[in-house]
């Protein structure tokens, strides 16, 4: 391989791995790589951030990608690229995801993918806070339908002078748009 090969470095933590292969690979979707990351941690019985053949070739078997044990040995020496008989998580992302391994580790030295991982993990953490952002943003809105419904529920139960105004209440809410809960999304 010409450039910087890739035994010669420290692959680094899961999350680096998962997010450098997010950062290179761009059609892949994070969602999509988060899956293969659960899968893969799920498989490392020995937490130790790589699975040893026993345990690449129960995931293989698991996900159901080989019938014989001949078959599973076959696909576990693809997916090995270094040879060094364990599969670390961007091994098995490229195998997965059918992409060139060559291809994800084209850097010209240490200090080039050094530099990618740190802005990987740096995309990362914008992502991370993106979707935390979104969860909030999901979280504030159910809470607001959750108490105006309470406050339906309970104006539905007013009768009188108090049921009309919480009804004409309601009428000019609905006039302006003003009220949360809309058939509109």
């Amino acid at each position: 391989m010409s450039g910087f090969d890739i035994k010669e470095s420290v692959l680094g933590s899961l999350d680096e791995q998962r997010e450098l292969f997010i950062w290179r690979f761009k059609d892949i979707s994070r969602e999509q790589v988060t899956t293969e990351y659960k899968h893969f941690k799920k498989h490392d019985l020995k937490n130790c951030g790589n699975l040893d053949e026993h345990e690449a070739l129960m995931l293989l078997e698991h996900r159901d990608m080989a019938h014989t044990a001949t078959e599973l040995r076959v696909l576990l020496s693809e997916i090995d690229k270094d040879k060094d008989r364990r599969v670390n998580f961007l091994e098995w992302c490229c195998f997965f995801f059918k992409k060139d391994w060559l291809e994800l580790n084209n850097f010209v030295d240490e200090e080039s993918r050094a530099n990618a991982i740190a802005e990987a993990m740096a995309a990362g953490e914008r992502a991370k806070l993106a979707e935390a952002a979104i969860a909030e943003a999901k979280r504030l809105q159910e809470e607001k339908a959750k108490k105006k419904a309470a406050e339906l529920e309970e104006e539905a139960k007013l009768t009188g002078v108090k049921g009309a105004a919480a009804f004409f209440k309601r009428a000019g809410e609905s006039a302006t748009g003003e009220s949360t809960l809309s058939t509109k999304e």
